[in-house]
């Protein structure tokens, strides 16, 4: 396949997929209800059991769409500065984060994790946007 095909291939897999905002905003949601288990003022074991229970839960989420168009299958093809970006905002920031906080303030890393997610969304959403009137 040439270049040219192979481009246009990954633009068109690209605006069908919408970038992969709905994967993204749906792990925004899940970090956002980890960090809301964590300010609940259970001992930490209780807290880490609810962590379990809710991860446990989301292993059997299924999505409304067939396999062929889910959103993570196609993210390989997916070209995008935003993803490149944000995965070192995220992991740099999720390790400052839970190298410098006080044990109390643990419930801050899952929250910095949502909003960066939330912010990766918009910027997915403004190239999907871009690319589709392409």
């Amino acid at each position: 396949m040439e270049q040219a095909a192979f481009d246009r291939l990954r633009l068109e897999l690209s605006v069908n997929a919408k970038n992969g905002v709905d994967f993204i905003v749906s792990a925004t949601v899940v970090w956002l209800l980890l960090g809301y288990i964590w300010t609940l003022p259970y001992s930490a074991y209780n807290r880490s059991v609810l962590t379990f229970m809710a991860e446990a839960s989301r292993s059997r989420w299924r999505l409304p769409c067939p396999k062929s168009s889910r959103p993570a299958g196609s993210l390989r093809a997916i070209r995008s500065k935003a993803y490149a970006i944000m995965a070192g905002v995220i992991s740099v920031g999720a390790l400052g984060l839970g190298l410098t906080l006080p044990a109390e303030q643990v419930h801050m890393v899952p929250f910095a994790m949502a909003g960066a997610l939330a912010v990766l969304a918009i910027l997915l959403l403004s190239a999907w946007r871009t690319n589709s009137r392409a």
